[in-house]
């Protein structure tokens, strides 16, 4: 009985052979098609970049993807509803807090400037020798 049944037992074999070399085939082909499709973007924040590849349309869908929350104050090299394109550079500068006193009078500003001095230029402020300024122009700004 063994001997009529091994032949149909070798074809069932090639069978499966056939149906996984088929199965995975088809899944390294549709892997290898969804990744062709992703763009690859640049994304640089405060100084620090990283390469991403991504299947995102706009560069708003990007930043949520990514878990990046763009604030009212921040820098953002491209708006929100930007399409991707392979290859681009995405620029996110995060606005720090300064509290500014002059003569006891304290404001709030936000600002992207990186030293103390560039602050002083956004904000058109000039000072005399006479003045006492707290911080030296090229100190870097912190929140």
């Amino acid at each position: 009985m063994q001997k009529i049944l091994r032949p149909f037992m070798a074809t069932k074999a090639k069978s499966l052979y056939s149906v996984v070399s088929v199965i995975m085939v088809t899944l390294f082909s549709t892997w290898a098609v969804f990744d062709g499709m992703k763009a690859e973007v640049v994304f640089a924040a405060d100084g620090e970049e990283q390469t991403v590849k991504t299947t995102t349309d706009t560069v708003g869908e990007f930043l949520d993807d990514q878990g990046i929350e763009v604030g009212k104050h921040d820098e953002l090299s491209h708006g929100e509803s930007t399409e991707i394109e392979d290859g681009m550079t995405i620029e996110l500068d995060t606005a720090n807090k300064v509290l500014l006193t002059i003569d006891g009078d304290t404001e709030e500003h936000h600002t992207t400037a990186t030293t103390v001095g560039e602050f002083f230029q956004e904000e058109d402020l000039t000072f005399s020798k006479h003045d006492e300024i707290s911080h030296n122009k090229v100190e870097i700004l912190r929140d």
